[in-house]
């Protein structure tokens, strides 16, 4: 039983990760209104953390798959990696499109967003019981 609940419960992570993937790609590929003045710090980059954040957690839960050995530290690390080149590789697609605009903040943001939410998603596997480890 707990198999298949801990089979099924992966398989969610890898369609939500893949839903997830494509949402994100949508969102960074249309055109939106043009911002005001770029200040150093706003609620686009705060929005650019969550968003990226739940990437994040979304690669860790769908990677970490190892039975025998349950360490999720290198799900953690390619979780936040994976989600940090995914944010950079879209807002670069955003420099070559003319509606879009590019931001190092912006990269910057995704890469923290990622971080943090893989931590707490790394933390979570030692407080809370959850299905990673048959």
């Amino acid at each position: 039983m707990i198999d298949r609940f801990t089979n099924h419960y992966r398989l969610l992570f890898r369609l939500a990760l893949i839903f997830y993937l494509l949402l994100l790609l949508l969102a960074a590929t249309l055109p939106v209104p043009q911002a005001g003045a770029a200040v150093f710090f706003s609620l686009d980059h705060i929005i650019h953390g969550f968003l990226y954040g739940i990437l994040s957690v979304f690669f860790f839960h769908a990677l970490h798959t190892k039975p025998k050995a349950c360490k999720p530290f290198p799900a953690f690390t390619a979780a936040v990696l994976l989600a940090s080149a995914y944010g950079a590789l879209l807002e670069s697609v955003q420099y070559l499109l003319p509606y879009r605009f590019f931001d190092l903040r912006d990269i910057a943001a995704n890469c923290l967003g990622a971080l943090f939410f893989g931590v707490a998603a790394w933390l979570s596997t030692y407080f809370f019981k959850l299905p990673l480890c048959k």
